[in-house]
């Protein structure tokens, strides 16, 4: 076991704010009993068409991320022009589509999982599961007032929980869930699972995967390096530069 441990990268977190943003966070939530106040939608599969699609969801709390990066304190403003105040019972965007052209990128990530066939209803069966969540009282977890944001390529809603108090919903567009899921477990615990390198073959890569998720079910998929350092960028976040010399 511990000759494939090497999988999983310990990051330190360098921006002491972050560190303690994060212990505030869990401190408040052990009164208030809440922890989570944004939602993000992305999406999970790549058709051959090259349309991505399945959205599924990721929690966070939003404090954590702005202390992390000024991207985010532009995201989670407020006053996005496509924001609106649903009412409960909302999951997934109803004005959101499913099924959506990829950003260019999209072709070449591997932290999205392919399709053998094309189906361009984007599993409604997932979708429509997603958008009956909240409604069935099976996701009540989330709760704290706010409005939508960001920048494109994201749209946003302000969902209200079964409690009374909206819960930011935003929908990415232009990365995989499994991409976001490690860069916000990174900014939680200052650790991120890489995938193996592309070089090292597909084999290989493939036994991996399914090593780190039998030995590690509750955890995200391995991700891709080049994905993170990518999306990293793209949020004006600074991770540890020689995981980035290793990795990418």
């Amino acid at each position: 076991m511990a000759s494939h441990s090497s999988a999983l990268k310990s990051i330190t977190i360098a921006n002491p704010v972050l560190q303690a943003s994060v212990k505030t966070v869990l401190a408040e939530s052990l009164v208030c009993g809440e922890f989570v106040d944004v939602r993000f939608f992305l999406f999970t599969r790549r058709q051959r068409s090259g349309k991505v699609c399945t959205p599924r969801a990721l929690y966070a709390n939003s404090a954590v991320l702005k202390a992390a990066s000024p991207y985010f304190v532009g995201m989670l403003a407020g006053g996005f022009s496509e924001s609106s105040v649903t009412g409960k019972g909302t999951g997934f965007p109803a004005d959101q589509p499913s099924v959506m052209k990829a950003d260019p990128y999209a072709a070449e990530d591997s932290d999205y999982e392919d399709e053998d066939e094309d189906d361009e209803s984007g599993d409604p069966k997932a979708v429509q599961d997603m958008r009956d969540e909240v409604a069935s009282g099976s996701n009540a977890k989330a709760a704290h007032p706010a409005h939508s944001i960001p920048p494109s390529p994201a749209s946003a809603t302000a969902i209200e929980q079964p409690g009374g108090r909206p819960l930011r919903t935003i929908v990415i567009k232009d990365a995989a869930l499994t991409t976001w899921q490690w860069l916000v477990y990174y900014l939680y615990t200052g650790e991120i699972a890489f995938a193996p390198l592309q070089s090292q073959g597909a084999e290989y890569r493939a036994t991996e995967r399914k090593r780190y998720q039998t030995e590690h079910p509750q955890h995200p998929p391995l991700c891709s390096p080049k994905s993170m350092y990518r999306l990293a960028d793209m949020v004006d976040l600074s991770l540890d530069s020689s995981t980035r010399r290793k990795y990418s």
